[in-house]
């Protein structure tokens, strides 16, 4: 039986995510007869550092990084909804927080009906 842990001893998830990039970039050179990179301004030679330090990082700090940009987006939408809904108290911005960041369904399911807008 697989559990977390053997899955994350064998790193299976890692394989998996790597298999899925390199067959992307596989993808890419046959396409275009050259390497190309995730994000148009890193070169090839960069990009392979950052993945091998990806590669090497432990589980834990991977989960981090995750969780730190999670905390990152859910900062820039409660920012933006402040300034779209400047009079709402803390408690409705969180609610409206909910919705963007769960969908409707699920949002409604979990905290109630959204509030109207403004």
């Amino acid at each position: 039986m697989w559990s977390p842990e053997s899955i994350a001893e064998k790193g299976i998830v890692e394989d998996l995510w790597l298999h899925r990039a390199s067959t992307r970039r596989a993808a890419a050179w046959k396409s275009t007869g050259e390497m190309r990179t995730q994000s148009p301004d890193t070169s090839p030679e960069a990009e392979r550092v950052l993945l091998a330090l990806l590669r090497q990082a432990p589980a834990w700090r991977k989960l981090r990084m995750v969780e730190d940009t999670n905390r990152a987006v859910k900062d820039l939408l409660l920012a933006g909804l402040r300034q779209r809904f400047p009079q709402d108290p803390p408690a409705v911005l969180r609610r409206r927080l909910a919705g963007l960041w769960l969908g409707p369904e699920l949002s409604t399911a979990a905290y109630g009906p959204a509030p109207e807008p403004a």
